[in-house]
């Protein structure tokens, strides 16, 4: 669907460019006067997540090299370290929509940035944004489907055992789920509760905001209900969209080009290919072109027909105790080769433990039974934003950080 948080190093600048954007970014914040709140910003802080809406820019002059086969960090030329969120950056919220074009999304943020920044080109030298390198791209997939399926999803999820990562994996109420990992990062959100608690106050202000500069002598009255109005069309959309996102961290880029790519190297296909293999190794589902089955009658006529009537039954009754107790209580009760055999050919049968009307999902439950999160589910959004929507509105934003 599209891109999210981005984290880019630039190429060695001027001093002097790096002093002046040390001195700016403490001034480059909107304010609303009449609440306070900050409505944009440009911070040389850390973002605080990948919710967060700020963009950072950072001088830095200390890099890492290698001596002897080993990491040391050493004074060098300073250079910048740009990372946000570019989805919020370009549309205020990240629920639909949102850019695709890799290097086009790059430059456009980079150009943003020297704009708020006010930076003279004549005066300095605006490093070229092709020859940035590349340290973190977030791809985004985003799918429709109702709020209790959404929670079914999750209440299913919960109870799977993630190989090599099930001790990092941190479960968050019923509706998120973060799998770090050295090389990637992934991340499963119902957009409802993290919109509503991350970004609706940001938003509403935002609105209210655009609505008093667009119609300056309306009552106030009505422009606060102009601005509920489009916020609450927000969440009902954010309501029923489940967020699928995977992280592609230094490590990643590293192994895949042999070094650190520049922004001209990395192509959406590639941030798809990424997004698509973590997604289907993490589950472990996606190996086959037969219908994933989950229902309890299915899996035995499925079983029954790959491997004969007296296997099929074997495997079936493998598969009964995964779906009932799961994945560890079953690996500490079995001989790890006879364990992954059997899972295995539940795998080549296209059959899924996960979700199952067994334990988790009733015959009449919200959640479809053939949904995976994927994107050839036929489920997964891919219309884009409109250029016209009110919270897309370049010119207002750059009047507000001037």
């Amino acid at each position: 669907m599209a891109i999210d948080t981005i984290r880019l190093k630039s190429p060695a600048i001027d001093e002097s460019l790096a002093q002046y954007i040390e001195s700016q970014c403490i001034l480059r914040q909107a304010i609303d006067l009449g609440s306070g709140e900050k409505l944009y910003e440009i911070t040389t802080g850390d973002l605080r997540g990948s919710w967060d809406s700020r963009i950072m820019i950072k001088v830095r002059r200390e890099d890492y090299v290698m001596q002897n086969g080993r990491p040391v960090l050493q004074n060098c030329e300073p250079y910048l370290i740009l990372e946000c969120s570019v989805h919020k950056v370009q549309l205020g919220h990240n629920i639909y929509g949102g850019p695709t074009d890799f290097r086009a999304t790059c430059m456009d943020v980079a150009e943003l940035v020297r704009t708020l920044l006010h930076i003279d080109e004549s005066e300095w030298t605006w490093p070229f944004t092709l020859y940035w390198t590349v340290q973190r791209v977030d791809w985004a997939e985003v799918y429709r489907l109702p709020f209790a399926a959404i929670q079914e999803f999750f209440e299913g999820i919960y109870t799977i055992q993630f190989p090599r990562r099930n001790k990092q994996c941190s479960k968050h109420g019923s509706h998120s789920i973060h799998i770090p990992g050295t090389t990637t990062t992934i991340k499963m959100y119902h957009k409802g509760p993290e919109f509503y608690e991350h970004d609706s106050k940001r938003l509403k202000n935002y609105f209210l905001a655009l609505r008093k500069h667009t119609h300056p002598h309306e009552e106030d009255a009505k422009q606060s209900r102009w601005a509920k109005r489009r916020l609450s069309a927000l969440q009902r959309l954010a309501n029923n969209r489940l967020r699928v996102e995977v992280g592609i961290n230094s490590e990643k880029f590293d192994y895949d080009f042999g070094t650190r790519p520049q922004v001209k190297d990395v192509t959406d296909d590639y941030l798809k290919g990424v997004h698509d293999k973590e997604i289907m190794r993490l589950l472990k589902e996606g190996k086959s072109d037969m219908e994933t089955v989950r229902n309890n009658k299915q899996v035995s006529r499925r079983l029954n027909a790959e491997y004969g009537e007296k296997l099929g039954d074997i495997y079936y009754g493998f598969w009964l105790q995964l779906a009932t107790n799961g994945e560890e209580d079953l690996k500490r009760r079995m001989k790890p080769r006879s364990f992954y055999r059997k899972r295995k050919a539940l795998m080549d049968a296209g059959i899924s433990w996960h979700n199952t009307d067994v334990i988790v999902v009733a015959n009449d439950g919200a959640l479809p039974k053939d949904f995976r999160p994927i994107r050839t589910d036929t489920r997964v959004c891919t219309l884009p934003a409109r250029v016209n929507h009110a919270v897309n509105n370049r010119e207002f934003l750059l009047k507000l950080a001037a």
